[in-house]
């Protein structure tokens, strides 16, 4: 779901992916299983009642929105992000917002 502590409000991380996934990143895990791998995030966002986490019920909807991804996928659009141990990683974001 859309991180409620993201300092940017959903225009501003629609139009900047790259500081989301940053942020994305660094904020990963409560537990401490971090994973510093390449990474596809499924970003639920409803934006008349806020509850976004109530969207991972919609399947059928969350399948054609993972469905037009793969469709029109192009790698040179995935974000870059280079870790704090140098390594580079790839990552994007499929945005599902009711």
């Amino acid at each position: 779901v859309f991180p409620r502590r993201f300092p940017h409000p959903l225009p501003y991380a629609r139009r900047h992916p790259g500081a989301l996934i940053g942020w994305l990143y660094h904020h990963q895990s409560r537990e401490g299983r971090m994973h510093f791998g390449n990474r596809l995030f499924l970003l639920l966002y409803h934006s008349k009642t806020g509850e976004h986490w109530k969207l991972r019920a919609e399947l059928l909807w969350l399948k054609g929105k993972i469905e037009a991804y793969v469709r029109h996928f192009q790698p040179e659009r995935l974000v870059s992000l280079r870790l704090g141990d140098g390594r580079i990683v790839l990552s994007d974001i499929i945005w599902a917002v009711w």
